[in-house]
């Protein structure tokens, strides 16, 4: 790709995984908040692992701990693309503990970027990481340029 990078998979270990003694990134959702989910089932032997972890992670909205260091971590993981103005992508894989979802891993697939652009390559890859580690791909991280805001829209009304 022309003005591109593309880069390996890698897996980065968050060394926190529960809240800190000091500061700690907790967003408490709000009562009654509910999210959706489509697990599958093998009805020979019952419920996958995978299934029965979609199911517990299903319902209501979850708290989320964010490691303190993780985005300090990620921009120094970033930073040599930062430094040659190409975005670098990052998704975040999160255990479910006790109704919280805690942020443990910072898998950087293998992805194609340029200024203004960032997609990850060989998906597949990238979850089959989550799979073996049983984690929940919770979220990404990336550099854009200065001016960019971000809209995330996580639709829970099933009407339309």
């Amino acid at each position: 790709m022309a003005g591109g990078v593309c880069c390996q998979t890698n897996v980065h270990t968050v060394s926190q995984t529960a809240p800190s003694p000091g500061i700690s990134l907790i967003h408490t959702l709000p009562d009654g908040a509910e999210i959706s989910s489509v697990s599958t089932t093998d009805s020979s032997s019952g419920p996958s692992n995978y299934s029965r972890n979609v199911l517990a992670a299903s319902g209501p909205l979850k708290d989320v701990h964010v490691p303190t260091r993780l985005m300090e971590n990620f921009l120094e993981i970033a930073s040599n693309n930062t430094k040659k103005d190409i975005e670098t992508c990052g998704v975040l894989g999160a255990i479910l503990k006790d109704g919280t979802f805690y942020i443990t891993s910072l898998i950087i697939p293998k992805q194609e970027s340029t200024s203004n652009s960032c997609q990850a390559l060989q998906e597949e890859e990238m979850f089959a990481i989550l799979h073996e580690q049983s984690l929940f791909p919770i979220g990404w991280i990336h550099v854009m340029v200065p001016e960019a805001i971000g809209i995330v829209m996580a639709p829970i009304d099933k009407s339309s």
